[in-house]
Parts: C-alpha cells; structure tokens; sequence
C-alpha cells in the first residue's frame, strides 16, 4: 500500500529524486507557512528548479543594492530565506564566501527575475546586462525558458499538495504555474483565457484592455469595438497610433467573440 508520501511524489510526474526533494520543500511551506505579502516570490523560490547557471550572479556588489532597494514586503521574504546582503557585500568585496550561502542567493536571485516577470510589464534592465548581476544578462529567449521550467515545476508541485492534501498550496501553485504559461500577471489570465484561432490575446493587448477598465472576458463582449480599438491603441508608442487596422480588425473580432 503506498504511503502519502509516496504517492504524493508519485502523482507530481516528477523523477524520484526531484520529487522527494520537491516533496520536502513543499511540506517545509505547509508547515511553516508562505510569506504571501511577497506575492508569488516566495513560493517560486520554492519549486522552482534546474535554473542552470544562467542566473549564477556575477556582479555581487550590483547584487547588493538590488537586495537593498527591494521593497518591505519582499525583504519579508528576504528574511525567512535568509538571504543576507551582507554576504553579497563580503563576496563583492573579497570574492569569498560559503558555497551553500552563495548557491541560495543564486537560487533567490532566479526567483526574483521570474517574479518580477510575471507581476510587472517588463523585469529590472539590470538582469538583461552582459556582464551586469550574471555574466550573459538574462535574453529574453533564457527568460521564457525559465518561464517554461516554472511552468512544468508548479503545475508538477501543484498536483503533489492536491495528492497532500494541502489544498491551499495546490491552488496558489496552480496559478502560479498558469501564469508562467501565458507569460501574464496575475490581474491579466481572465483576459488570457479568451480561445480565437483568429483574434489572438497577447500580454500587450489584455494589459491594454485592462488599463482602460475592460477586465474580464464578460466586459469585453459587451464592449464596442470602437471602445476595443482605442484601449489597445492608447497603449501604443504615439509614433505608432496612426497604424490602426489590424486593432480595429481585433477590437470587433474580440467583441463578437468575448
């Protein structure tokens, strides 16, 4: 007969190993709880897994003041992964420091990118500089893989706490993992869930279409299309409004189709 354990890693689809290990940092959040003032933060840090060394940092003293600036919600999250600016200033300064002190920042550093990806229009500059806080910078082609590794680790991790039991953690790591797939904030998956095979929604037009108050799908088939096009437009560089027929093509296919 399989014990929980056993089955909850057995039901996640992940590799023995990853799955034992997944397990235990699941099981560590149902216990000891989720910093949520952090958003999302908190538990990417936890599932997320395999970043490679893409976000091994490179500039620590750069790392340092990033650390410093974040704001108090997410230095609450700072705080009970132990991650220290202090040591970021030691391995800035002298390059030396523990190796399973570095590896966590990293690890937190990785967190925050994707974090930061899917709770703002655009991630911190900072991470995409050669040479800046990881030696390549993170592309835009390094960030959606990471995005899509996110994806596989929460929807993986998600089934784990429904197996669980741990309910609460299977739907905030459900959404996470959705939100990684759309490559969307989480105000935005409403309007991310409309299927056209004709009209596609994209991140640019539902954030659009949210910053002019249209939010749900509902909303937007009850809009104007003329309403439609002028949302979608507002949100163009003004050098690019005069360019208007394909928004107006989408703003009476979302209309008919929401």
């Amino acid at each position: 007969v399989a014990t929980p354990y056993g089955r909850a890693v057995y039901d996640s689809s992940l590799p023995c190993h990853a799955g034992q290990e997944m397990y235990s940092r699941i099981r560590e959040l149902a216990e000891l709880g989720v910093v949520l003032s952090g958003g999302s933060l908190h538990l990417i840090y936890a599932v997320a897994m395999n970043t490679g060394d893409d976000f091994a940092l490179h500039n620590w003293s750069r790392w340092e003041r990033k650390l410093k600036a974040l704001s108090p919600d997410l230095k609450k999250v700072m705080s009970v992964l132990q991650i220290k600016p202090d040591f970021a200033s030691l391995k800035g300064a002298t390059g030396k420091g523990n190796r399973e002190e570095a590896a966590r920042h990293e690890r937190f550093a990785a967190a925050l990118c994707l974090h930061e990806s899917l709770t703002q229009p655009h991630i911190d500059p900072a991470w995409q500089e050669p040479n800046g806080l990881t030696v390549k910078g993170i592309s835009r082609g390094l960030l959606e893989k990471a995005q899509d590794q996110l994806n596989k680790c929460a929807g993986m991790a998600s089934k784990m706490c429904g197996s669980a039991g741990w309910w609460q953690l299977e739907m905030l790591l459900a959404q996470i993992a959705q939100q990684a797939e759309l490559r969307a904030q989480p105000e935005l998956l409403r309007l991310m869930m409309l299927k056209d095979d004709k009209q596609v929604m994209t991140v640019g037009r539902a954030r659009a279409l949210h910053a002019a108050g249209i939010t749900t799908l509902e909303a937007l088939a009850l809009s104007e299309p003329d309403d439609i096009q002028r949302a979608m437009l507002a949100a163009l560089p003004r050098n690019m409004r005069g360019v208007q027929t394909s928004f107006k093509a989408a703003g009476a296919g979302y209309a008919a189709k929401g």
